[in-house]
């Protein structure tokens, strides 16, 4: 909660740019998983077969656009809104965090990069400013904060095409990964998962930060855009394809147990 005071106190006294530099928030689906967490891999349609009690991964991907020169993104404030049927879990995990609890391939590093290339050392820390759910309850995906260094920005141009701007390329890709969570699907009903800007000065970039000490610079909402993504409800034809492999499964293991007793 103070981390969320401290950014929003610093956001309304720093200088708000006449610039046209827009903001995109995306999510994007990533896989499905049963009841018990084991992976269903990436299903059509936005998941829209996943079970009942299955579970959803989405992960949030950064676009910076109409930057002025040696202009980097610094900051975003947002919500996450889920639709009817789908309860947060996880709650948000920075790229890193996701990639240590199994959500991603171990390698190469989605915490780290390297600053620098071929020169010896320069390996840092994405988002060393913070990445989180900075709000009252911090697993309810409202509030989240993601924040760069002047330096970082620099080095990285998260956010922008042809990015980084030094140094060996990252595994965050493009558009930028800034984080993920993981969603249980409640009722097979329609529903989407929305990303809203706070209210306020909702992002921020670093202008003149050739140099790595730009100037912090708040945006209004009007140049923030947040992605919508629909999950469909299942066809009708999945579901009975799903409750025909679950009356077999429950025969085969009938006819096994008849079996032993006999």
């Amino acid at each position: 909660m103070l981390r969320h005071l401290l950014l929003c106190a610093f956001v309304i006294f720093t200088p708000v740019t006449a610039r046209a530099s827009l903001v995109s928030l995306t999510p994007v689906y990533v896989q499905s998983f049963d009841s018990s967490l084991t992976s269903l891999g990436t299903l059509a349609n936005n998941g829209a077969s996943t079970p009942l009690d299955g579970y959803l991964q989405f992960e949030v991907r950064l676009t910076f656009t109409d930057a002025a020169p040696d202009e980097d993104f610094w900051t975003a404030a947002f919500n996450i809104n889920l639709g009817p049927g789908l309860t947060n879990s996880s709650g948000w995990m920075d790229p890193g965090t996701a990639q240590a609890n199994g959500y991603y391939p171990s390698a190469p590093s989605l915490a780290e990069y390297d600053s620098n290339g071929a020169t010896a050392g320069g390996i840092e820390m994405h988002w060393q400013n913070g990445n989180g759910d900075f709000g009252i309850n911090p697993n309810d995906l409202q509030a989240i904060i993601v924040e760069a260094a002047s330096a970082e920005a620099a080095n990285r141009q998260y956010g922008e095409a042809g990015r980084p701007g030094a140094g060996s390329q990252d595994a965050l890709g493009d558009p930028t990964l800034i984080g993920t969570f993981i969603v249980q699907r409640t009722e097979l009903v329609s529903s989407s998962i929305g990303i809203t800007p706070i209210s306020g000065s909702p992002w921020g970039s670093y202008v003149s930060n050739l140099d790595g000490q730009g100037v912090p610079t708040s945006h209004t909402a009007s140049s923030f855009t947040g992605g919508t993504l629909s999950v469909p409800a299942p066809e009708p034809s999945s579901l009975l394809l799903a409750a025909f492999a679950a009356g077999a499964l429950v025969v085969r293991r009938g006819y096994r147990l008849h079996g032993a007793r006999s």
